[in-house]
């Protein structure tokens, strides 16, 4: 007499503890002891980063002179007619405190969003990292700025770097300003309160949820935890 075998399926797993879900797994069971320390020790770390980021962020200088020329008293209020052509004016200005270098100029521009992807991502990273190959051929993400009339490669190319800014935009037709900023840099970039101000803010949070799991615990806690 033969038995016959029922053929095995193709679709059924192996019989493994991997496959069959019978790996010993770990589960922790957050007690107050855990959770609150934890909370306190979060809290900590996130106080001492935001103290540390805001004291460097408060050190960093920042010059900032407006030239919207909405107010008649400004040297650029002549500018704000758009009859006037290659209107020019001068701002005077002078240093309190003698800035420690580098010294970065930037323009900026408020009520104004510059947030297209396209515009965005018009650029080439290999480029950017210092890949001489990408000098001669140009990402195809940087047309139609990644040659030039003659056939040449723009390096480096996309509409990010070949941008121009037109001090004479106008700012005024949406309510928004311009202005030059003067800067310095530390570890952390740029001046930036806020960065600063929200560690502290999660951190003291985080202290005060331990405080009270802390009271609730001591109040409310199960007889099985004595």
């Amino acid at each position: 007499m033969v038995k016959n075998e029922p053929e095995k399926s193709s679709d059924r797993p192996d019989n493994t503890a991997f496959t069959q879900q019978r790996l010993p797994a770990w589960q922790p069971i957050l007690s107050a002891g855990i959770v609150i320390p934890g909370f306190v020790l979060i809290g900590l770390a996130f106080i001492g980063v935001g103290v540390a980021l805001f004291i460097t962020s408060r050190d960093i200088q920042v010059l900032e002179l407006d030239y919207t020329g909405v107010e008649s008293s400004n040297p650029c209020s002549k500018c704000t007619d758009p009859n006037v052509r290659k209107c020019i004016c001068t701002i005077v200005f002078s240093l309190d405190t003698l800035f420690k270098g580098p010294v970065f100029m930037y323009y900026g521009l408020t009520n104004y969003f510059q947030n297209q992807r396209r515009y965005g991502v018009s650029r080439d990273d290999n480029q950017l990292y210092g890949d001489l190959d990408y000098f001669k051929s140009p990402g195809s993400d940087c047309a139609p700025f990644d040659y030039d009339s003659n056939d040449r490669p723009i390096v480096p190319c996309g509409a990010l770097a070949n941008s121009m800014f037109n001090e004479d935009y106008p700012v005024v037709s949406f309510n928004g300003r311009k202005k030059v900023v003067l800067s310095n840099v530390s570890w952390m970039g740029g001046k930036n309160d806020f960065l600063g101000i929200a560690y502290l803010v999660v951190g003291s949070l985080c202290i005060v949820m331990s405080i009270v799991m802390l009271i609730v615990y001591a109040k409310f806690k199960f007889p099985e935890d004595d």
